[in-house]
This record gives structure tokens, sequence and C-alpha cells, in this order.
């Protein structure tokens, strides 16, 4: 993302922070008693928030790849629960039947 106008080494963090790529600066780095040394502060500062923000989406995405993987076990549980009742219901009903055949009528 690309930010032009009045940005130099006074609020180039703003910038960089709300995702600027490319800040297109004039007048606030050509007036600026050391322009080499801003410029470098404003690429270094831009640099480090792209770096700080591809961190910050490789973390997002390991913690939505765990979760996901927590998600499928966990209904692979249920899954499982719900077998396990299924079976233990049929038991159940077949055992239902045995006392009524085995009772008088």
């Amino acid at each position: 993302m690309q930010v032009d106008g009045g940005w130099g080494s006074g609020n180039v963090k703003e910038a960089a922070a709300a995702g600027a790529n490319c800040i297109v600066s004039g007048y606030a780095l050509f007036a600026a008693c050391e322009p080499a040394k801003d410029i470098s502060y404003c690429r270094k500062i831009v640099e480090e928030s792209q770096q700080n923000s591809y961190a910050l989406n490789q973390s997002k995405e390991a913690q939505k790849k765990k979760l996901e993987e927590e998600l499928s076990e966990a209904l692979a549980n249920l899954e499982k629960q719900k077998d396990e009742t299924i079976k233990a219901f049929d038991a159940i009903s077949e055992m239902v039947k045995v006392f009524k055949k085995a009772l008088p009528v």
C-alpha cells in the first residue's frame, strides 16, 4: 500500500503500522537536516513493520491450523461417542424385548 504526501521520519511509524509499504515523501525528507539519515530510518521502520506483520500472520496461521486440528479431533470423538451411544441404546432395546418375552402377560 502506498501513502503519499507529508510522510517523514516523524510520522512514518503510523503509516507503516497501517500497512503502508511504499512511502512517497518529498518535502518532509528533502527539507530535513540529514535527508539520507531520515530516508534510511523510514526504510528501516517500513521493513520492520512488514516483518512484524509477516510474523503475526504466520502466528495466526499456526493458531488457525491448531484450532482446526483440535476441532477435527473433537468431532471424531463426538462421532465415536455417538456410535457407542447407539450401540448401548440397541443393547438396551434388545434387553427390553427379552424381558417382555420373559414376563407373563
